[in-house]
This record gives structure tokens, C-alpha cells and sequence, in this order.
């Protein structure tokens, strides 16, 4: 190989390394914008899964609630139907007690 040759494999040498060191350094800031990227998803998919964590409490809470109403409706029928159950015995009773009295 003569001095000609070893010149353009030397400067070839030198363009590879420079190419690489550019890309290298293009690399490296993808790198560190991908990084922030992801630093940035993840605070948001945190405050996310706050939001769905406060809204799943709230939807017990809701559920908890909607469960007590009905059972409170439950309740004030059966004691409605009690009351008009008593209140036609007596209506009866009045009745009974009138026409003894009268015959």
C-alpha cells in the first residue's frame, strides 16, 4: 500500500469517526428528548390514575348511597303498608263498633 492509499484510508478513517461521533450526538439527543418525553408521561399517568382512583371512590360512595336509599324505600313501604293495613282494621272495627251500638 503506498503513502496515497494509506492517506485516503486514513481520511476515510477520520469521516467514519466524524459521521459517527455527529450521529452519536444527534442519538444522544433523542435520547434525552425521549427521556423527557417519558418523564412527562409519566406525571401525567399519574395524576390519571388519581383521578380514576378519586372518581372509583366516589363511584362506592355513590353506589353505598343509591343502596341505603333503596333499602330506606324498602323500609317506608313496608311501614306504609303496615299503617293503611292498620288504619283499614280500624276503619273496620269503627264500622263494627257503630252498628253494634246501633242495633
Amino acid at each position: 500500500m503506498n503513502e496515497e492509499d494509506r492517506q485516503r484510508q486514513m481520511d476515510f478513517i477520520v469521516a467514519q469517526q466524524a459521521a459517527f461521533s455527529s450521529e452519536m450526538i444527534e442519538l444522544k439527543s433523542r435520547v434525552d428528548k425521549t427521556s423527557e418525553n417519558l418523564d412527562r408521561m409519566a406525571a401525567s399517568l399519574e395524576r390519571l390514575a388519581g383521578v380514576v382512583e378519586q372518581q372509583a371512590r366516589t363511584a362506592e360512595i355513590n353506589r353505598r348511597e343509591m343502596r341505603d336509599a333503596i333499602e330506606n324505600l324498602i323500609i317506608g313501604n313496608e311501614v306504609a303498608r303496615d299503617l293503611t293495613n292498620k288504619a283499614g282494621q280500624s276503619a273496620i272495627d269503627v264500622s263494627q263498633r257503630l252498628a253494634g251500638t246501633r242495633a
